[in-house]
């Protein structure tokens, strides 16, 4: 094999291999689960406020339904004196009507 070379393999090793996607560096990726570290607290946080004002809005029903209990009750102590006025009202009447003769 006069005037030919030997196929050297050692010239041929492969390295490393590089991905041909873009890797994200480490500050990259901390950044990222920190920004959804943070979001995720804004939406506890929002979570619990609505979660308090849905309380608040119950204890206001419950006091809006007290008030139209209250109200009803009214509602048939007037409607008692209004009858008993009514009847005193038709013996005034016939009392008056007792004197004329």
């Amino acid at each position: 094999m006069k005037g030919k070379t030997k196929f050297q393999s050692e010239s041929f090793q492969t390295g490393e291999r590089v991905s041909t996607q873009n890797v994200l560096s480490a500050p990259a990726v901390f950044r990222f689960d920190k920004t959804f570290s943070t979001t995720n607290k804004i939406f506890l946080v929002t979570k619990k406020t609505l979660s308090r004002a849905k309380k608040i809005l119950l204890a206001v029903e419950k006091v809006l339904l007290d008030v139209d209990k209250v109200f009803f009750a009214a509602k048939k102590i007037f409607f008692v004196v209004d009858k008993v006025f009514f009847a005193g009202r038709k013996v005034s009447f016939a009392m008056a009507g007792m004197f004329q003769m």
